[in-house]
């Protein structure tokens, strides 16, 4: 569910705030914290829907400890560049031709995966036809992914990422 009308409407006008380019910013990375309970994937969900209704390019992934499908790593990077293109297309001519150079690279490290199927490609995208808007990519429940180490690979993965590349925002 998303956050009722007007509920938890000061987190989320500061959460758009941050995301929208209004502002100089130094944090790429949010990372949103409270008690199990406490609403915080209603406000993620409830951020996807703004950033959806404002066009903002927002790639995301809600792990869930008891789905086998979405407590592990395997599928983030599928499902990212799934909705990636869906709402970037030119990112299409940069990222298939990759799949079909490598068929197997869904099968590799989530290090390779990231690097060569989303973060490479959104580089080259803005390198060729700068982004208008900043490019959101929101994980949700990263303590629900199975795995200590997978949970700390994402967020160092992501985060050594923004390190380098600015234009893009990561909400935890």
């Amino acid at each position: 569910p998303k956050c009722h009308p007007n509920t938890r409407q000061a987190v989320q006008d500061d959460i758009m705030d941050w995301i929208l380019p209004t502002v100089m910013r130094i944090q790429w990375m949010l990372w949103l914290n409270g008690a199990a309970g406490a609403g915080k994937s209603a406000i993620a969900r409830s951020i996807v829907t703004l950033c959806l209704a404002q066009k903002i390019p927002i790639a995301r992934f809600f792990f869930f400890r008891t789905d086998s499908t979405r407590n592990t790593i395997e599928s983030v990077v599928a499902t990212l560049v799934h909705q990636l293109i869906h709402q970037i297309p030119d990112l299409l001519s940069i990222i298939v031709p990759k799949i079909e150079s490598d068929p197997l690279i869904f099968t590799k490290s989530l290090e390779t995966q990231l690097q060569y199927l989303v973060f490479e490609p959104l580089r080259q995208l803005h390198r060729e036809c700068p982004l208008n808007s900043a490019v959101v990519l929101l994980f949700d429940g990263v303590d629900e992914c199975t795995g200590d180490q997978n949970q700390t690979d994402l967020v160092c993965l992501i985060a050594d990422f923004l390190t380098l590349w600015g234009k893009f925002h990561v909400f935890l």
